[in-house]
């Protein structure tokens, strides 16, 4: 699947620290968060998404990530096990220094 751009390119590094979704229904997948430029992304997490029933889930990382450097795109796709793949989806990040 595609991925849709996040940030043209932060403007600290960025420690993440969870991540909120919201899919329809029963539906669970995946949710890659990369960095890297168009076509060339590369996968720094991975979050295991699921519907709950329909409404926001957040999914907190209890180790914060810190891989995401200054002046780099950050994007991210979606696999959805039900083909309907509109999802809202948002990452918690803190910039550093914290």
């Amino acid at each position: 699947s595609a991925y849709y751009q996040i940030t043209a390119a932060t403007t600290a590094a960025w420690v993440v620290d969870g991540a909120m979704a919201f899919l329809g229904g029963n539906d669970e997948g995946e949710v890659d968060l990369a960095v890297g430029a168009a076509a060339a992304e590369v996968i720094v997490t991975t979050f295991r998404v699921d519907g709950g029933g329909g409404g926001y889930c957040f999914y907190p990382i209890f180790t914060p990530l810190d891989a995401i450097g200054v002046g780099v795109r950050v994007a991210a796709r979606v696999r959805v096990n039900s083909g309907w793949n509109t999802i809202s989806f948002a990452v918690g990040y803190r910039e550093k220094p914290l």
